[in-house]
Formats: structure tokens, C-alpha cells, sequence
């Protein structure tokens, strides 16, 4: 779909390394967020249970984020490939980076994320009369990256 067609708020990608600003020109169908608690099981013997014991909050992911990119809605004149190689520029380190590049993720009024990509999945999936790919998914997940100590407090007041 074109991007100056769709109504309301767009996606963008913000490469941390480099500063590179990406308007995504779709929107996903569905995203989820997900959350790993971890645990201790106790062992006392005779118990009928399995004490728990908190150890810690895994970072959030959004495990499956899918682009349908197709050149019918996108216009002739557009590079439907950009979004792919965006993605896959941010899946490798830039010079010295020392690894792969943090992502910002936002998706006004949805959720504002920052983390690394730790899968990509294109699949190339219409193709035109001259060979050229036509359309294609993009499954993305991403794992969030915190420089600091979250509390419930902060999520409760939205903060992302």
C-alpha cells in the first residue's frame, strides 16, 4: 500500500547506529508482545507443590512481525524491496559497531520499542513477467533492549 494512502499513523524504524529513519509504507495485521517471567522451583520433599521463588523478567519481544509488501498497492514507480533492505542492513554489525544495530520501533499510540533484531524472514512471494520479485512477507522479531531497571510503577504509568 503506499504510504501517503494509508489513514492515520505510520510505522517508522529508527537505525540507533546509524540514524537511518524508515517510514514503513503497511501496517502489520496483529502484533504481540511477549514476556518471560522466570521462576525457582523449590524442592521440598513431602511438599504437594513447588514453592516458586521469583528470579527475574525477561526483556519484552514482539516475536512475529509481519509486513505484507506488495507491488500492486505500493505503485510501479516504488522499491518495493527498501523495507528488506533496511531490515537486513540491521541484522549485520555497521563498522566497528561491536554487533547488530538497536531499532527503535514506533507505532503511534500502539507502542514505542527499542531492541535488536534476532530473526528475519522474507519470503519472496509473487514475481513479475520479467523475474523481478512482486511481493514478499517480511516476518521480523525483535527483542526489546533495556539500558535500565524496569518496576511495575513504570508500567502502569505506559511507560514503554
Amino acid at each position: 500500500m503506499r504510504a501517503d494512502t494509508i489513514k492515520g499513523p505510520k510505522i517508522t524504524l529508527l537505525n540507533l547506529e546509524t540514524d537511518e529513519l524508515f517510514e514503513v509504507p503497511i501496517r502489520p495485521d496483529a502484533l504481540t508482545e511477549q514476556v518471560e517471567v522466570g521462576y525457582s522451583r523449590g524442592q521440598i520433599i513431602g511438599l504437594t507443590h513447588q514453592p516458586l521463588q521469583y528470579v527475574n523478567t525477561g526483556n519484552r519481544k514482539l516475536p512475529s512481525i509481519a509486513f505484507n509488501v506488495d507491488q500492486h498497492f505500493a505503485g510501479e514507480d516504488e522499491d518495493i524491496m527498501q523495507l528488506r533492505h533496511f531490515l537486513m542492513a540491521a541484522t549485520v554489525e555497521e563498522d566497528g559497531a561491536g554487533g547488530p544495530a538497536r531499532i527503535t520501533f514506533v507505532w503511534p499510540g500502539v507502542i514505542t520499542f527499542t531492541g535488536v533484531i534476532t530473526n528475519l524472514s522474507v519470503t519472496h512471494e509473487r514475481f513479475g513477467d520479467e523475474g523481478g520479485v512482486t511481493g514478499y512477507t517480511a516476518t521480523v522479531s525483535v527483542e526489546e533492549w533495556v539500558p535500565t531497571r524496569r518496576t511495575a510503577g513504570l508500567y502502569r504509568r505506559g511507560v514503554h
